[in-house]
């Protein structure tokens, strides 16, 4: 069995525990997570309200799950009239309300119904910890709102109140949300396990650099 795992993984002068090493290096351990959802309600539809972005940037706090994530996905739902386009942002929250300048992570052009963002960046978010993903002003586009609690992974995250920028700052809009999925990956480190691995490696005198991960 020793001399099976060694061969099949091309180390056979390195020994079982850098064969092992190495299959952790070539593996994938992680998956997409739905960590927040409240566009289900009547099918994506509006059952709480609409919120113009014409004239105003608006945001919706939400708070993440107990584990670091990776950003996959965002599906904002937008009203049966809504078109045009609009730059997304991810904000800080500082005392539950959006802080600092945020950072622009992609486009999405108006609806209707549940519309993906074009995403530029895939941005860490860390656990236990509230964001607010903002939309800039888009001409057409109408945000759709719910009364509806949220659902997402074991520790769903909680959602925090909607918010407009008008006067110079944000400010809180009345007891809806509005209507949003967010999709992220797990953050899986494997670095220990790599590092420990490139010292075995040179510690033996091998090179790492021939082997090739089985498909």
């Amino acid at each position: 069995m020793k001399n099976n795992l060694r061969s099949i993984f091309g180390f056979e002068r390195l020994g079982t525990g850098a064969a092992f090493l190495a299959l952790l290096a070539c593996t994938s351990t992680s998956h997409a997570d739905v960590i927040l959802d409240n566009t289900t309600d009547n099918g994506f539809s509006n059952d709480g309200g609409q919120l113009s972005v014409d004239s105003y940037s608006v945001a919706q706090v939400f708070t993440t799950p107990s584990s670091d994530y990776e950003l996959n996905s965002i599906y904002l739902s937008f009203g049966a009239a809504s078109s045009g386009s609009a730059n997304v942002y991810l904000y800080d929250v500082t005392g539950g309300v959006p802080s600092g300048s945020g950072t622009q992570i992609g486009t999405i052009s108006g609806g209707p119904g549940n519309t993906l963002v074009s995403l530029t960046s895939t941005p860490t978010l860390s656990a236990n910890t509230s964001y607010a993903v903002a939309l800039g002003t888009g001409g057409g586009i109408t945000w759709n709102e719910t009364s509806t609690s949220v659902s997402g992974v074991a520790g769903a995250p909680n959602l925090g109140n909607e918010y407009v920028f008008y006067d110079g700052g944000w400010n809180h809009n009345g007891s809806s949300y509005l209507q949003m999925e967010v999709v992220a990956v797990p953050e899986v480190s494997i670095t220990g396990a790599v590092m420990g691995f490139g010292v075995l490696v040179v510690a033996l005198g091998r090179k790492f650099a021939s082997a090739k991960c089985i498909a």
